[in-house]
This record gives C-alpha cells, structure tokens and sequence, in this order.
C-alpha cells in the first residue's frame, strides 16, 4: 500500500478582484489515503463518502484549506474501485430510503478491518 496516487481537487480562490478556480493535485499512499477513508465504513455508508473523507484528510493532515474544495469525480471513482481491488471495501447497491432510486453504500470487508487496524491503532509501549 506504498503506491502513490496523486489525488486531484478543485477549489476556488480570491485574487482581489473576484473568486478564480483552480485544480491541484497531492501524491498520497494508498495506505495514507484508505486511513483516511477507511473508518467511514465500518457501517455502511454512501460510496460517496470517499470525496468528502479525503477532502476532509487533506485540509486537517496535509494543511491544504483552499475554498469550495472539491475532489475530482474520476479520482473519486479510482480510488472506490482500487480500494475494491485491495479486497478492502465492498460496494452493494441499496434502495434509497424515501427516494425510490438506488445508491452505492460501501463498507469495509473483514480484510479492510484488519488492515485499518493495522494502520490506525496506537502501538502499545513495552515497559522498561
């Protein structure tokens, strides 16, 4: 999970005159990026998630705290479907409640549990 991926975002900035777009990109691990999403899915949860999971990683880890930030739909979708590849998320369709249509919800796999586990908890100290 050392592979990089560079995740790609739009946001907006002031220029003293008016709001201007722009995009960037961060190279991120794989690891770094399914801590990042990883814990929204120990239940299931909207596959959408992912976007937000990220954006919200990026602006608290990585400092980045640009204005109406949004990550690329692709990026979005290539990392759904990598972290499908890895074995640790499933994707099952479900009835949207209320709505009649369908969603995607996610949820990690007994893989993906053991691995964001691996990544994410507190080493314990030895004595001494």
């Amino acid at each position: 999970m050392s592979e990089v991926f560079t995740v790609q975002y739009h946001f907006q900035n002031w220029d003293g005159n008016k709001w201007a777009d722009f995009h960037e990109g961060r190279n991120l691990t794989w690891a770094q990026i399914f801590a990042a999403v990883g814990p929204r899915f120990y239940r299931p949860a909207a596959a959408k998630l992912i976007g937000y999971a990220l954006m919200e990683y990026l602006q608290e880890k990585e400092k980045i705290k640009p204005h109406n930030m949004r990550i690329f739909g692709s990026d979005e979708d290539q990392i759904k479907i990598q972290l499908m590849a890895l074995g640790l998320i499933e994707i099952q369709p479900m009835a949207e409640a209320g709505g009649g249509g369908i969603a995607e919800f996610a949820s990690l796999t007994p893989q993906g549990q053991k691995q964001l586990l691996e990544l994410l908890a507190v080493p314990r100290r030895s004595p001494g």
